[in-house]
């Protein structure tokens, strides 16, 4: 569950024999079911004219079309997924995390990525196991724009150079952009399954769902700046 976004979507996927590789699911039966017990039924979204698919076993519930403009913080939310078959459903629930107040976000001034340092701290949100920091650069190319996009997780700060980079050696903050940090909070079915994706000696992901493989968390917007990088 996105706290930011009307649209909650949902990826259903299977694996068959145990071979590791992925075919997505369609035609299933998808909801989300509020606190008051709204049942929010899913859209599988369609193919495009060509024929393919915008995004296969991609499911969304539109919270508008239910009377519901964003999800409630400290909220309980249950998700709901039978198979085409009918002979398995999935389930799984996440509380939504409660910040301790609306941030309308931050412009900072030029950061030099050699001599500054990016420093954040942010107020506990209730509910949260941790929180997300994600960096996006929006790198100019030609008639284009690139985005790079650098995650990790932290308590409630963080400090971090202008000169640091990724596992991949890649740069964190690239010359010439335009950087986005968002720190999101997060519940403890997000972290536990996500954390493996930036801490690579974490093992396998455990699923937080019953009936299947995967995750249904929640996260909320803490804070989130924007600024030049040079």
């Amino acid at each position: 569950m996105d706290g930011g976004s009307r649209y909650q979507l949902i990826s259903v996927e299977r694996t068959d024999n145990g071979i590791a590789q992925s075919a997505a699911v369609t035609g299933a039966n998808v909801r989300i079911i509020t606190p008051d017990g709204i049942s929010m039924q899913a859209t599988e979204d369609v193919p495009t004219p060509d024929g393919r698919a915008r995004w296969n076993g991609m499911y969304r519930v539109d919270l508008n079309a239910h009377g519901v403009f964003r999800p409630q913080p400290g909220a309980t939310y249950t998700l709901t997924v039978t198979v085409p078959s009918g002979a398995r459903t999935i389930t799984g629930t996440t509380t939504m995390p409660t910040p301790a107040g609306v941030d309308p976000g931050t412009i900072r001034p030029l950061f030099n990525r050699q001599t500054d340092t990016l420093r954040m701290a942010w107020p506990r949100a209730k509910g949260a196991a941790t929180y997300q920091v994600t960096i996006e650069c929006a790198i100019p190319s030609g008639d284009a724009t690139i985005f790079a996009q650098y995650s990790f997780f932290a308590d409630t700060a963080f400090a971090l150079p202008g000169t640091a980079r990724t596992l991949d050696n890649d740069p964190v903050f690239f010359d010439g952009s335009i950087a986005t940090v968002y720190v999101h909070a997060v519940d403890d079915n997000y972290y536990s399954y996500y954390h493996v994706t930036t801490d690579p000696f974490a093992g396998a992901p455990p699923s937080r769902l019953h009936g299947a493989l995967g995750v249904f968390g929640s996260m909320a917007v803490v804070t989130h700046t924007t600024f030049p990088v040079r």
